[in-house]
């Protein structure tokens, strides 16, 4: 099994390449207004809610300054947080260079000045200057050198600043529990055959199953992907302080959608019903979240 160093320029430029892919199909959840909407719901309370104006309603009385945005991507959630006043700036940082360019090209005139994005692996990066809000988004699990950058991220965050955290906290390198794989076969073997038609072979193959990938082929694939999502919990309890929490599930969703989401258009009853399912399973304690949304604070010390 080939190995990394993740602050190498090869290992960079991997994940930073692999991130800056198009997909051409509807095959995973989070593409699903439905799916969406449902988890709205389950952490908000309400379906129309984004999880950003749920934030802002409960923790931004008056807007944060600076903000520092982990994994940023294209950008979207940062202009969403500008423009509804949760913070006043944001530097936002991602590994893909094309994603980077891309979020960059797309401010808007009334943001330019308070928004700008770098091209960074948090591996090894560490900005300058100070910040009263920290997002991360779907990059935690990404980390493989954590303790370091919540370390250094401790240091550079006022006092009493927030962290807003949205994350897979699922099983390390997507090695599935065995619970997890018989319930969502089971699933599939319920639904139609155009439901789990395969649209990424596009050949008529059925998916009645999920498959627990090999560790050496998700290092292959992307060598960042869940090197230790199940720990992230656990390493931010180490040095902040919990404030909030809404597990959202996932345990199924995450892998019963995936390469068949596209199949589920105009179900959307049904996809609601898939869904709640999932929260069941992990309210009742059958199986663990595999997602959560959480809110920490700075620990107290020194400024």
């Amino acid at each position: 099994m080939k190995t990394y160093d993740e602050t190498s320029q090869e290992y960079a430029q991997q994940v930073g390449e692999y991130w800056s892919q198009p997909e051409p199909h509807i095959r995973s959840w989070w593409q699903s207004p439905v799916v969406l909407a449902e988890l709205r719901r389950r952490v908000t309370g309400d379906p129309q809610k984004s999880f950003e104006e749920y934030f802002r309603e409960r923790y931004c009385p008056r807007p944060f300054g600076r903000a520092l945005s982990l994994g940023a991507g294209e950008g979207h959630c940062e202009r969403i947080m500008l423009e509804s006043g949760i913070c006043e700036e944001i530097l936002g940082v991602d590994i893909s260079q094309s994603r980077v360019d891309y979020a960059n090209s797309v401010i808007p005139e009334h943001l330019k000045g308070r928004l700008v994005f770098e091209c960074a692996n948090l591996e090894t990066w560490r900005p300058s200057g100070r910040f009263d809000l920290l997002i991360a988004r779907d990059v935690l699990h990404h980390i493989a050198r954590l303790e370091e950058l919540c370390q250094s991220l401790t240091e550079l965050l006022t006092p009493g600043a927030l962290l807003y955290v949205d994350e897979f906290v699922g099983p390390k390198r997507f090695q599935w529990t065995d619970k997890q794989l018989d319930v969502i076969g089971r699933l599939l073997d319920r639904l139609s055959p155009q439901l789990v038609s395969d649209l990424v072979l596009g050949d008529g193959t059925l998916r009645r199953r999920a498959i627990r990938p090999t560790v050496a082929n998700m290092i292959a694939t992307d060598p960042s992907e869940s090197v230790r999502s199940d720990e992230v919990p656990g390493i931010l309890a180490e040095h902040f302080e919990l404030v909030e929490l809404r597990p959202y599930g996932g345990a199924v969703f995450h892998q019963l959608f995936n390469r068949l989401m596209g199949n589920f258009a105009g179900q959307d009853d049904l996809v609601r019903v898939l869904m709640e399912l999932d929260f069941l399973f992990v309210d009742e304690g059958v199986l663990e979240t595999n997602y959560q949304w959480a809110v920490y604070r700075r620990a107290s010390g020194p400024s």
